[in-house]
């Protein structure tokens, strides 16, 4: 198994990275899995996004992913809705007790697809410091980790962007994850990089902001990878077409006052 530590990254470096390291050699039959679990609040919501992401992106055809469905999660029931575009808007929900043992079915859901079709599987999941927030997290950790160390045709990397949950999930001795595999730090995101992916993902809703001004965002918060994007988020809120010193400042302030309250909701915890 292997365990990438990463800094969150917006999806422009997500993509470089994978396309850089993960299954790269032509000649290694590999299928990559990618699952955003940030929005997870509980193991029903783990579990129904990550069938729906195993299933989405190990098949290629409509009918290969149903016939896996109906194939490898029968026991569960799984209720499938499309949208407008079967092959990529599709959501799973499924009729489960997280007490019994049918759930082994959808963690082992890759690593049978894995099988069925002689491939490898990388399963990429992004925010997994989310899982610590789940109800009864430690057990849950429990059963991923007895499922996940027993499979040979799928390795996963897990990303998460609060460096200090991750650091606890694995390496404190009295949790489930302690040593599940390597740890990679990845450096700050220079700012030249930081700058064209701003600058472009403004332009892509039809406002523009400066390489100057998107410059000075990277700067206020030194590089920091979520307080970047939190930033230029709040940048973008307050510019109605071209970005201005005062969006800025108006964003810089947003910001600053957000995390005063919660220092100081911290504080009062402790005292």
């Amino acid at each position: 198994m292997i365990l990438f530590q990463l800094h969150h990254l917006p999806i422009s470096f997500w993509s470089y990275f994978q396309n850089t390291y993960l299954c790269d050699s032509p000649n290694y039959n590999c299928r990559k899995t990618n699952l955003d679990i940030f929005s997870c609040r509980s193991e029903r919501e783990f579990y129904d996004a990550f069938a729906s992401a195993v299933l989405k992106q190990t098949s290629s055809k409509l009918e290969e992913w149903m016939e896996n469905a109906r194939l490898f999660l029968s026991r569960i029931s799984p209720k499938i809705s499309l949208g407008t575009e079967p092959m990529t808007d599709f959501s799973i929900s499924l009729e489960l007790n997280p007490k019994a043992d049918d759930v082994d079915d959808i963690l082992q859901l890759p690593e049978k697809i894995a099988q069925k079709k002689g491939i490898d599987v990388v399963v990429c999941i992004d925010e997994f410091q989310q899982i610590a927030e789940f109800k009864d997290s430690k057990a849950f950790q429990k059963r991923l980790r007895s499922v996940w160390q027993l499979q040979k045709s799928v390795s996963y990397c897990l990303f998460g962007s609060k460096k200090h949950l991750m650091n606890e999930l694995f390496e404190k001795k009295s949790l489930p994850f302690y040593k599940f595999g390597d740890t990679v730090y990845l450096p700050k995101i220079g700012t030249e990089d930081w700058v064209d992916y701003i600058c472009g993902r403004f332009e892509a809703t039809g406002k523009h902001i400066s390489a100057e001004l998107a410059g000075k965002i990277c700067r206020a918060v030194d590089n920091h990878s979520s307080y970047v994007q939190q930033l230029a988020w709040l940048v973008w809120i307050h510019t109605d077409e071209t970005a201005t010193e005062q969006d800025f400042e108006g964003a810089y302030q947003d910001i600053i006052a957000h995390y005063s309250l919660f220092i100081f909701s911290e504080a009062l915890f402790y005292i």
